[in-house]
């Protein structure tokens, strides 16, 4: 379906984005010792399913300069990702503005609440970013040899006859996959960020929540592809 397939393609780009422009947003307000323990981790868990790109949504044509630029600004965000991620968790009790109170922060590990402070939990998860650091790193080292041998293997699709495509995977298939892999991770995502929201209990029954007020904000954007997509899709039917 390729005009779902545009579609997911424009809403990947818009959240790639917003998780930049977020993470921009957290790292400049720790130098500044604004930002407490609880939103660290906030925001943290939200550009876990959310992602990082500066890839655009528009249907260009794609060269090197612009293969580089989107590639170089992924690479550099999820450098600065893994490194903001580090700098949190190691420094979790001494954290913020307010470190007095970062012993009474929850997070919600599989459903579970745990202290956010906790010298087990900070261990794994240091764990965790030192065994993904490595593996970005491999990722990296072998990224060229990658890319090339993606290119052959397109030349190499592209002169087979048209029944000898069976042998190699459905890209539509794979395409299905994914979708369904994202949503799953996206939704279990937004299901315990809201437990530790409820876990905390930061604010009154009556006032928004800082999760809150940023999920209505970078819903904007999806919203707005979804309501173009709808727009392009009504005038096709209706040509």
């Amino acid at each position: 379906m390729p005009m779902t397939r545009e579609l997911v393609s424009s809403l990947t780009a818009s959240a790639g984005l917003n998780g930049l422009a977020v993470l921009v947003t957290a790292i400049v307000q720790t130098a500044q010792d604004q930002l407490d323990l609880y939103h660290a981790i906030f925001i943290l868990h939200l550009l876990a399913f959310l992602g990082i790109s500066a890839t655009p949504s528009g249907l260009y044509k794609w060269n090197n300069l612009r293969v580089g630029i989107a590639s170089g600004s992924s690479v550099l965000g999820s450098l600065a990702l893994i490194c903001f991620s580090f700098y949190v968790w190691a420094n979790a009790p001494t954290f913020g503005p307010q470190p007095e109170c970062n012993s009474k922060v929850l997070y919600v590990i599989l459903f579970f609440p745990v202290s956010a402070t906790a010298t087990w939990l900070r261990a794994v998860l240091i764990a965790g970013l030192g065994v993904l650091s490595l593996a970005f790193l491999i990722f990296l080292v072998l990224l060229p040899w990658l890319l090339y041998a993606r290119k052959l293997f397109s030349d190499t699709y592209k002169s087979l006859p048209s029944d000898s495509g069976s042998v190699f995977v459905d890209e539509e298939d794979l395409n299905t996959k994914g979708i369904a892999v994202r949503l799953v991770s996206s939704v279990f995502g937004i299901i315990t960020l809201e437990m530790t929201v409820k876990a905390n209990n930061v604010d009154e029954e009556d006032v928004w929540s800082f999760g809150q007020i940023l999920a209505v904000v970078l819903l904007f954007s999806s919203l707005n592809e979804l309501l173009h997509f709808f727009l392009g899709l009504w005038r096709r039917v209706n040509k």
